[in-house]
């Protein structure tokens, strides 16, 4: 049977021929919706775990740190291989969270990118007001805000040594106050940090002593670089366009650096889940198990095989391996068809998740700045405080991320639409609980992400 297509306009097939006989008004929506399916997130329960493993990773980067300015648990009182060796190896993973955030915002970011050019919906100016907004609204105030704590701890506190670099703590190994100014504070605010510019010989520092801003300006051009290669790449694009995204991308590579080119392609594992085949039946009930014993045991053996520590601005095979073995623990997570979560447990997930963009970005400084205050007068020596003390500042730490989200991150909807309403006209207006759903809500993480 032989079928002629007389006119299509808006994707409905408005007059079809068949040996004669006209079929008009025939909608293919169905189809065009079946195309982009593949691009959505989650909902119910994978959602929810989406959730808490984006609030997970923020905490566990905080219990990194939180357990090195503190002195908890220092590996050398431990027997290899020892329960407490294990014990401290697992809190001390931060690097490997890292890893969590940028899979998981390749998943989430990338998706939306990739649905709303399906749907023929791609806007230049609306991906970076919503990259913008979802970045700036936390950025902005834990720059002042981290500028503010780290020059009252030099100057107040009695704590030279942890200020200087001075003390073998991981986390402040540098000198504080020269990267406490104004150029470098700007530099961060346009995601320079950790990028060596032309006709430099160093790359520029983060800001003060908040050390995690470096996987922010990663996230930053990751975003920039995915829509380069989603236009270099797509088959329906005109020839000009996708040789000017190329051109683009090749400069991005260059001006980026070997560094967050080639981590870019762990962010890319995330954008990668959206092509793989849903996940059979007979498999989905033990997926999710088995994948969490393959990634506890990648997560010991990594350790051990290479303890990572602090990488910054450093590229190791066990990045890579980690990041498949999180994709693979994705996959199995996004197809996970468990029994329903309690709506508590879903909204503390949902709330874990909206938060842990700020719990990530404030909290440094705050525990440095507590580690100082507590420490006892005298000689300085990095001793381990007592259990009461520490358990103290992480408390604080933790509610002080809170005020700030509740402040500004909680804010992001209300002013990514008073900013659309500028230069659009909008037809909604997004609430506040909307803008908190979740994954599917494509902010993204955290990473970014």
């Amino acid at each position: 049977m032989n079928w002629i297509v007389l006119f299509s306009r808006g994707g409905v097939l408005t007059h079809i021929q068949d040996t004669g006989t006209a079929v008009t008004d025939l909608r293919i929506r169905d189809l065009k919706r079946a195309s982009t399916e593949r691009f959505k997130t989650p909902r119910g329960t994978a959602s929810v775990y989406l959730d808490a493993l984006r609030g997970l990773a923020a905490f566990g980067v905080l219990i990194h740190h939180w357990q090195d300015i503190f002195s908890f648990g220092d590996s050398s009182k431990f027997r290899r291989l020892s329960f407490e060796y294990w014990l401290h190896a697992f809190i001390g993973l931060g690097h490997q969270w890292v890893v969590v955030f940028f899979v998981m915002s390749g998943y989430l970011v990338g998706g939306t990118v990739l649905r709303s050019v399906a749907d023929n919906r791609w806007s230049l100016s609306k991906y970076v007001l919503a990259r913008g907004t979802r970045l700036y609204i936390v950025l902005i105030p834990a720059l002042f805000l981290g500028a503010l704590i780290d020059w009252s701890g030099i100057h107040f506190l009695h704590a030279a040594p942890l200020y200087s670099g001075q003390t073998d703590i991981a986390s402040v190994h540098f000198d504080v106050a020269s990267r406490l100014n104004l150029s470098t504070g700007i530099e961060n605010g346009f995601f320079l940090q950790t990028i060596r510019l032309p006709f430099t010989s160093n790359p520029i520092p983060t800001f003060g002593s908040n050390g995690p801003l470096w996987s922010l300006a990663y996230e930053l051009w990751f975003y920039v670089g995915f829509p380069l290669l989603v236009f270099t790449l797509r088959p329906a694009g005109r020839l000009s366009m996708r040789l000017s995204c190329l051109g683009l991308l090749v400069i991005w590579v260059f001006f980026t650096g070997p560094v967050i080119s080639t981590l870019w392609l762990i962010w890319l594992l995330g954008v990668a889940l959206h092509f793989m085949p849903p996940l059979s039946a007979n498999w989905n009930g033990f997926a999710l198990p088995f994948a969490s014993i393959v990634l506890v045991a990648a997560v010991f053996f990594l350790k051990a095989a290479h303890p990572l520590g602090e990488m910054v601005g450093k590229v190791y095979w066990t990045d890579f391996v980690f990041g498949v073995v999180i994709a693979v623990f994705l996959y199995a997570l996004i197809h996970w068809k468990g029994h329903t979560v309690p709506a508590y447990a879903s909204s503390f997930a949902q709330h874990a998740a909206a938060s842990s963009y700020t719990l990530y970005l404030v909290h440094l400084p705050a525990l440095i700045f507590l580690r100082g205050l507590l420490q006892p007068p005298g000689a300085w020596t990095r001793t381990a405080f007592d259990i009461k003390s520490a358990l103290l500042a992480i408390m604080i730490v933790i509610s002080y991320a809170q005020l700030v989200y509740y402040l500004f991150e909680r804010q992001t909807a209300q002013a990514r639409h008073w900013l659309e309403a500028c230069f659009w006209e909008t037809e909604t207006v997004p609430t506040n609980a909307t803008a908190q759903r979740g994954p599917g809500d494509g902010n993204g993480n955290k990473l970014a992400q």
